[in-house]
């Protein structure tokens, strides 16, 4: 009876063993990262992945600049910060959305999420959409749960979703900022987040 149990056992476990989807430790700009197993066999998600440097300090109210590098595997097992943003009020978009498993709202926001699955063949070439989520300029994330792209990704489809700056953060024009742009303009640094996001997609996803 004992040895027919640990038959089974052995059985259980090898076939949990066959079944669990390995997640790819990836080099991209910035160092590795590893993601995590979604609901969806086969899928894998890497949420929180830095596309550019922090917007804060001396880069508040700048174009974007490059990742600051990593070192070891960075973990992306967890949203990035959305955008900072005005408190959500009763009815108003937070209620009509909800909220997923992010961080709170930060100035240090420029991350991205990629879905994908993980049975692909080295080299093969799927599809990418890119997601740049809604809310008037001045609220909104990229991980909002509407947009989770684990069905797109079990459809053979890798969607890529962003986060980038709001508010005065993101579109505030002012002379003064104008004078110390190399290009004379300003309040535009969201628009130009979500360029940047497509550049690292140009990049990375393959």
């Amino acid at each position: 009876m004992k040895k027919l149990y640990f038959l089974a056992l052995a059985a259980l476990l090898l076939a949990a063993c066959k079944t669990e989807t390995k997640v790819p430790v990836l080099t991209i700009e910035g160092g590795q990262v590893q993601g995590v197993t979604t609901d969806i066999p086969g899928v894998v998600a890497y949420k929180g992945i830095p596309y550019a440097a922090p917007p804060i300090g001396d880069l508040r109210w700048k174009e974007p600049q490059p990742v600051v590098p990593w070192d070891g595997v960075m973990q992306a097992d967890r949203f990035g910060h959305p955008g900072y943003q005005a408190v959500h009020y009763p009815g108003g978009y937070f209620t009509e959305w909800g909220y997923g498993e992010e961080a709170q709202c930060s100035e240090d926001c420029l991350y991205l999420n990629v879905w994908t699955t993980a049975a692909g063949q080295p080299g093969e070439k799927l599809p990418v959409a890119y997601w740049i989520h809604g809310g008037g300029y001045r609220e909104g994330w990229g991980s909002e749960p509407e947009f989770d792209g684990e069905e797109f990704a079990n459809h053979g489809v890798v969607l890529v979703s962003i986060n980038y700056r709001l508010g005065v953060f993101g579109f505030l024009a002012h002379p003064e900022l104008a004078a110390e742009s190399p290009h004379g303009v300003s309040g535009n640094y969201g628009v130009l987040d979500m360029i940047q996001g497509l550049k690292w997609v140009k990049k990375n996803i393959s």
